[in-house]
């Protein structure tokens, strides 16, 4: 079996491990194919060409989300797309977990996501062109800075904070911009490389944009340009297949949604105890600390491994009406000991806001795995027509 039938028979064993976010304020005016579609791209183009289509894409929902096509061009455009592949691949695993994951959510998964990174990029206060986050603040946002707070390094700490930027982050770095700003003939851009965890703020995005459109913050595009690719989502152009290969990729996705159907069946519930009621949701949250790599599986499958914290939405994975299994197991570092790793679960009921915590896993005396059941409520007739 290639890799890239592997991609879309596991799709349904790797999903979303994102912190949850804000819904996207933006309908996305691209297109978004269906699930038999998405198969078909990833048998057709392969695991490295879908997780660029999926970077490009985002880049341009990007764009739509926070009106900013005036503020791009072309290569700003090529810029943030090469970033948030390199960007995503990083954060996932690798480009066949980002691959999966479109196979199993579509591109909405990663515009509601990832679309807050992508216009950081865009805007250049958030780079990785260093293959690692970081959090920088130009000339330009310097001086907007200024306008706001003046040039006291706690002032300008507070303001950041206020953008969303954690505390421990925003007090050095307003050091740094106070430091710049105090220093007229080496007024760089400055900047923080920032936690694997760390997720940019839409306010962030949203004031870096103010600071843009100021008259001294940069000159709008006459001509902006948005690439339209509408067949790879990658801002370059490509070559179109002949129709008879078109014709036997078909035959095939048939034969591969047989396949996938078998493992979709798995998590039909099956083999899971019935249940009259119980939770609507379920999140978990889990604490690695640097110390170790974390596997999470739902009823068998598994849902992501990463080694930092980490907040999960599994409610997607659940089988409505079913007692669900989750399983938690920690892999030390090198060195670790493995102490004060920790696990939550919390769920919420049906038609209720607030969430329950209900189980804890600490790692300590050598206790680096677990498991446990619980109900979920059968699916409602909104969630069963919404799952259609």
């Amino acid at each position: 079996m290639n890799k890239q039938i592997a991609t879309f028979l596991t799709a349904a064993v790797f999903a979303a491990a994102t912190t949850t976010r804000a819904p996207a304020q933006h309908p996305c005016s691209q297109k978004h194919p269906g699930h038999a579609k998405r198969i078909a791209q990833c048998v057709k183009d392969g695991d490295v060409k879908v997780c660029k289509g999926i970077a490009g894409h985002t880049v341009r929902y990007a764009v739509e989300r926070f009106d900013i096509a005036d503020l791009v061009g072309p290569e700003d455009l090529t810029r943030a797309a090469n970033q948030m592949y390199d960007f995503m691949k990083w954060r996932l695993g690798s480009p066949t977990l980002v691959a999966a994951q479109y196979v199993t959510a579509g591109y909405q998964h990663f515009d509601k996501g990832y679309s807050d990174e992508a216009a950081a990029i865009l805007m250049k206060v958030f780079d990785f062109k260093a293959q690692k986050p970081e959090l920088e603040v130009p000339k330009w946002m310097q001086s907007w800075i200024e306008q706001q707070v003046g040039k006291s390094g706690e002032a300008i700490a507070k303001l950041l904070e206020s953008h969303g930027v954690p505390a421990v982050i925003a007090g050095p770095l307003g050091q740094k911009i106070e430091d710049a700003l105090a220093n007229v003939a080496r007024h760089n851009a400055v900047g923080m490389f920032v936690p694997k965890s760390f997720n940019v703020d839409n306010r962030l995005v949203e004031a870096a944009i103010t600071a843009r459109r100021t008259p001294a913050g940069h000159t709008p595009s006459t001509k902006p340009t948005v690439p339209t690719n509408k067949r790879s989502g990658w801002p370059f152009a490509g070559k179109q297949q002949p129709a008879d290969r078109i014709a036997a990729l078909e035959r095939r996705v048939a034969e591969l949604e047989v396949q996938v159907a078998r493992l979709e069946g798995a998590k039909g519930g099956g083999d899971l105890a019935p249940a009259a009621g119980g939770y609507g949701s379920l999140s978990l949250t889990c604490h690695t600390w640097n110390q170790g790599r974390a596997r999470v599986e739902v009823n068998g499958m598994l849902i992501a491994i990463f080694d930092d914290n980490r907040d999960l939405d599994l409610t997607p994975f659940l089988v409505p009406g079913r007692r669900n299994k989750v399983a938690m197991s920690f892999e030390p570092a090198k060195g670790a000991k493995l102490e004060n790793l920790t696990a939550t679960l919390s769920g919420t009921l049906p038609g209720q806001d607030k969430a329950i915590q209900f189980y804890s896993l600490v790692c300590a005396q050598g206790r680096v795995s677990d498991a446990i059941e619980f109900p979920v409520a059968p699916a409602s007739r909104e969630t069963s027509a919404a799952r259609l």
